[in-house]
């Protein structure tokens, strides 16, 4: 380890003062790429400077497969289009990969369990390659996007909403895509819904959980923005909170299905 610190330092003393190595914005970056490469979060390997992902390399994001079409929130039932004529009452679910893919569900569980938030690009483009294919710009204009919100008591000790996150990132890939971050607030904690172990159950933690406010400004296509969808509760009881505000075509959009 000394002697690999005493070659950095010895190139960085031989940088001209005020040089940045080419592709770096600050030499903070240089030298904390220099103690700890970048890793592929999913096999390891470690990653160039160069690399596109800062968290995954080329070999792992190409075995991440792109679902095809949607799917009932209730049941999973594939759908032949954006409406769920399945389970009245609950919405279609976009989603872009399967969560059994264990090249996405370790970008996921970076993102979401170890606050790894370089862990969003990659995941934003899985969102936009699902998005150019099964949401053209030719049938689809417009899209508003609403990411589910935390509950101030999650977000203090997160530090940050991997759905608003995941947003944002899909919002610089996709000129469409209009952001409504205040749409949507959480006014009632809940357990986590990996912790409550059946459907019914989950649907019942996450009742009530929200309040919607300025549906009226969203237009086009809307879609209600998580991490994951499981039992399909809380991008329903989301979805119930904007139609009580007169929202009425909304979707979920989501990086997996489990």
């Amino acid at each position: 380890m000394s002697f690999h610190l005493s070659n950095i330092f010895k190139k960085i003393t031989c940088l001209p003062s005020g040089d940045i190595p080419k592709g770096y914005k600050t030499l903070t970056g240089f030298i904390l790429d220099a103690l700890f490469p970048p890793q592929c979060i999913p096999c390891g390997k470690k990653l160039p400077h160069s690399a596109r992902f800062s968290t995954i390399c080329e070999e792992c994001f190409a075995r991440i497969p792109i679902r095809s079409g949607f799917s009932c929130a209730e049941c999973a039932r594939r759908l032949p289009a954006l409406v769920n004529t399945c389970h009245k009452g609950t919405p279609a679910i976009a989603a872009a990969t399967d969560f059994k893919n264990k090249e996405a569900q370790a970008l996921i569980h970076a993102l979401k369990y170890n606050s790894i938030r370089d862990a969003a690009p990659p995941l934003a483009e899985i969102l936009n390659r699902y998005i150019a294919q099964y949401l053209p710009a030719g049938t689809h204009p417009a899209l508003a996007i609403v990411p589910i919100p935390l509950h101030p008591k999650r977000m203090r000790s997160r530090g940050f909403n991997q759905s608003e996150l995941l947003a944002v990132e899909l919002a610089k890939l996709d000129t469409r895509i209009a952001l409504h971050t205040t749409a949507l607030t959480r006014t009632r904690a809940t357990a986590s819904q990996t912790a409550v172990p059946t459907h019914d159950k989950r649907r019942e933690n996450v009742k009530d959980a929200f309040t919607a406010y300025n549906s009226n400004e969203i237009e086009g296509q809307l879609f209600i923005l998580d991490d994951v969808c499981t039992s399909g509760g809380t991008i329903t009881e989301a979805m119930r909170a904007l139609r009580a505000k007169g929202m009425r075509k909304s979707a979920g959009l989501v990086v997996a299905r489990a």
